[in-house]
């Protein structure tokens, strides 16, 4: 899935990897010098060790990049919460495709 993701980045912009001492996000999404949007790859969210582990680097690279939404593409979930005044959206793999 992260594959899949990444090579549809590639259309779109620079793309990166962001990493601090205890957490990581798959892809920065840049145009320009300006980040446009940060974005985790999860296959599946259940077991609440990952939901939390993606959820972290994500908020993580959001208060980093001073960023008001971020985005989790999943297999299959979808919704759109939020923590701590940011918006976190799930979304799946085939209907972010299809953007």
């Amino acid at each position: 899935m992260e594959n899949l993701v990444f090579l549809n980045l590639m259309k779109d912009g620079e793309i990166y990897y962001w990493k601090d001492a205890d957490s990581e996000l798959d892809f920065v999404v840049k145009s320009g010098s300006k980040v446009i949007e940060l974005i985790q790859v999860s296959y599946n969210l259940t077991e609440p060790k990952t939901k939390k582990r993606e959820l972290k680097g994500l908020i993580k690279g959001m208060e980093y990049f001073k960023m008001k939404t971020g985005m989790i593409i999943t297999w299959d979930f979808e919704e759109s919460q939020k923590i701590n005044g940011k918006t976190i959206k799930y979304i799946p793999l085939w209907k972010w495709l299809m953007k």
